[in-house]
């Protein structure tokens, strides 16, 4: 009798997750709703363990980013310090610098970039 009514509940738990899933998936979501535009010239790029970059911007509009290797990043590659930057980031990610003693920076991850040629 009990392993009957788990079974059931088990059965209403994924038809409601596969409900869930089927509208979640038709309502399309608007890719500029989840990106935030920045630029700036690069205050700060260090190097990280995790083969990323964590950069601080300055402004106008500025903040902590991470370029990683699937950041589209158009011409002049990168960002190094006092590189002017131009691009938009999505979800946060994170900057692994050293494991013991554990140094973690957090930013926002770079989807696309663009750099200028010199300093």
């Amino acid at each position: 009798m009990i392993r009957s009514e788990l079974t059931s509940e088990i059965q209403k738990l994924f038809v409601a997750i596969l409900l869930f899933v089927i509208v979640f998936i038709s309502f399309p979501v608007d890719v500029q709703a989840i990106t935030k535009p920045f630029g700036g010239r690069t205050l700060t790029a260090i190097s990280c363990r995790n083969a990323v970059i964590y950069t601080i911007i300055g402004p106008p509009v500025g903040g902590s980013y991470i370029w990683g290797p699937f950041t589209r990043t158009f011409l002049y590659g990168p960002p190094s310090v006092g590189r002017w930057n131009l691009g938009t980031a999505g979800p946060p990610s994170i900057c692994v610098v050293s494991i013991n003693p554990p140094i973690f920076f957090f930013g926002l991850t770079m989807i696309m970039l663009g750099t200028s040629g010199g300093i």
